[in-house]
């Protein structure tokens, strides 16, 4: 569980974020969502330990193995992909062969690319299996399916449910899609101008799902 008090963070004087409480329990899936510049990267960035400077508690009640796909996340430009997944694999003391993983992604056949000369679906693909590595069990995916066409986008949608399925993982997404949304989560922490605007669980079949996150949303994505 991650309980959160009076979390606050400025830029050169202007507030970004100001949460006077959120609790995220332990395998919640929650969906992330508000307008450009409401503060949900921030926040999720703070609550992943990446970005410091904030004033307020942040309490851990658990050990959490944290990964994340970040919207502006990149790899280094000029390395093969290869190279970077066996440079992940050594960080985090895994032996893995790279070729069943690539081969399962479609990304075989560009192995010896350079990150930069990937597509942008296929640098999503790799950014995600990368995050998976390291089995987190708090897992941000900042609008993961950016850049795919329709069947990868259903693809990582699947992958997404085994895992969070088959573990007790958390999952924060960063997301404006009601229908990943509807198969993912279990809750919908909607932020407005930095603050927690609503918080709502969802529940029911995937059809209630969706008529409840639109109802959350209002005008408000």
């Amino acid at each position: 569980m991650i309980e959160v008090k009076n979390l606050s963070l400025s830029y050169k004087k202007r507030e970004v974020l100001n949460v006077k409480e959120l609790i995220i329990n332990d395998k919640d899936k929650i969906a992330l969502a508000g307008l450009n510049g409401a503060g949900k990267t921030t926040l999720a960035e703070i609550l992943i330990g990446v970005k410091g400077y904030y004033k307020g508690e942040l309490n851990y009640k658990k050990d959490y193995i944290y990964n994340a796909v970040f919207q502006d996340c990149n790899f280094v430009a000029d390395c093969k992909i290869k190279d970077i997944f066996y440079l992940y694999c050594d960080l985090y003391n895994i032996k893995m062969d790279h070729k069943k993983i690539f081969e399962e992604y479609d990304l075989l056949k560009v192995e010896n690319n350079l990150y930069k000369r990937l597509s942008g679906g296929q640098q999503q693909k790799f950014k995600f299996l990368i995050a998976l590595l390291n089995e987190p069990n708090f897992l941000l995916l900042d609008e993961i399916t950016t850049a795919l066409d329709y069947d990868w986008r259903v693809r990582i949608i699947e992958i997404i449910k085994q895992k969070i399925q088959n573990n007790d993982m958390n999952l924060l997404l960063i997301s404006h899609n009601p229908e990943e949304i509807a198969h993912l989560c279990n809750r919908i922490v909607l932020l407005q101008d930095g603050s927690v605007f609503k918080d709502e669980k969802i529940t029911g079949t995937y059809e209630e799902k969706i008529k409840q996150i639109k109802e959350v949303f209002g005008h408000n994505v």
